[in-house]
């Protein structure tokens, strides 16, 4: 049997290596225990980053985030102009109609960045019901002097040249609304008949003052009519000023 035949026995049972196997064995327990170290102190590294993320994002959670301008933003509910209202009626609703302009009938405000003032008579090419629509508006510095204005308009009657009743409109317009009714007056011409609604829009006062003249006798419903035709006229206007794009921008309102 040769040499080589002689030591392949012992080589299968692991018997007789020799020395040379020795270092390699430690090497190797060494290379596995180092391996369980590092995963160790990943893991340790894992948990303490995991935790210091959820410390952090709680925290973000807590504290108020700062503004990207340095300015604060702030809203305000002031108009600080006027909306073209009358410029609006003209357009839309009272074409073809005279218009007697600011002064017709002793209007009070004049049409700028803080008033508007505008009135209307009826054309006999369209209306059978001769009529007048008179438009006011006003700014005040504050919604607070805006509401003091309207608190000034006490509901209840009144009698100078003729009987008025005054009290809250049934259906709130803006953010208050007024209406005076005016008793119904008669001659041989026919029926008058006036409403003037004044409503509050933040520091905005609208006033809608609505009449019917020389109405046949024998219409039974003018006076019921006039009023309708007022409380209408002045929805439509709040809506105009709530709704239209350029009434909800500077400058305008800011």
């Amino acid at each position: 049997m040769t040499a080589l035949a002689q030591q392949t026995p012992s080589a299968k049972n692991g018997m007789g290596a020799g020395p040379s196997e020795t270092p390699a064995f430690r090497w190797a327990a060494s290379k596995g225990s180092w391996l369980l170290v590092t995963v160790s102190v990943i893991f340790v590294l894992a948990l303490a980053a995991v935790d210091y993320y959820d410390r952090a994002r709680d925290d973000n959670k807590a504290s108020p985030q700062p503004s990207s301008s340095s300015t604060p933003v702030t809203r305000s509910t002031r108009y600080l102009r006027m909306p073209d209202l009358c410029g609006y009626v003209r357009r839309n609703e009272m074409r073809g109609r005279h218009e007697k302009g600011p002064y017709g009938i002793g209007l009070d405000y004049e049409n700028d960045s803080k008033g508007a003032s505008c009135d209307w008579e009826s054309s006999d090419k369209i209306e059978r019901n001769k009529f007048n629509l008179v438009i006011n508006a006003h700014l005040l510095p504050t919604e607070t002097a805006a509401k003091a204005e309207m608190a000034d308009i006490e509901p209840g009657t009144t009698t100078i040249d003729s009987t008025t009743r005054t009290s809250r409109t049934a259906e709130q317009i803006g953010d208050d609304s007024m209406q005076t009714i005016a008793d119904e007056d008669r001659d041989e011409t026919g029926k008058h008949n006036h409403t003037w609604v004044t409503f509050r829009r933040d520091n905005l006062i609208v006033e809608v003052w609505y009449s019917e003249y020389a109405v046949p006798l024998s219409i039974s419903d003018n006076k019921e009519r006039v009023t309708s035709m007022a409380l209408q006229e002045a929805t439509h206007l709040d809506t105009v000023i709530t709704e239209e794009p350029e009434n909800r921008e500077k400058p305008i309102r800011g």
